[in-house]
């Protein structure tokens, strides 16, 4: 078996938690990124994570499904640059 069989989902949604400058002047810029695999326990860890760092967020889940061989391909190549 090779690493571009690992996965075992071809399309995937994100959930995507941000953290401006903007709205938040006492602390930098964050972002926290979620794989959707199933929706409310996914959304409970974003939202658990967001917790720990306090603040102002916005949270978003993607309408554009992201292909998961493309990200294995893009990981790999920035793995092999460093």
């Amino acid at each position: 078996m090779k690493n571009r069989d690992n996965h075992t989902e071809e399309y995937v949604h994100l959930y995507i938690a941000l953290r401006r400058r903007k709205e938040n002047q006492d602390g930098q810029e964050r972002c926290f990124r979620q794989i959707i695999r199933d929706e409310v326990t996914d959304l409970n860890i974003i939202k658990q994570r967001i917790k720990k760092v306090g603040g102002v967020w916005r949270t978003h889940k993607t309408i554009n499904k992201r292909c998961v061989k493309t990200a294995v391909k893009e990981v790999q190549k920035l793995r092999i640059e460093v």
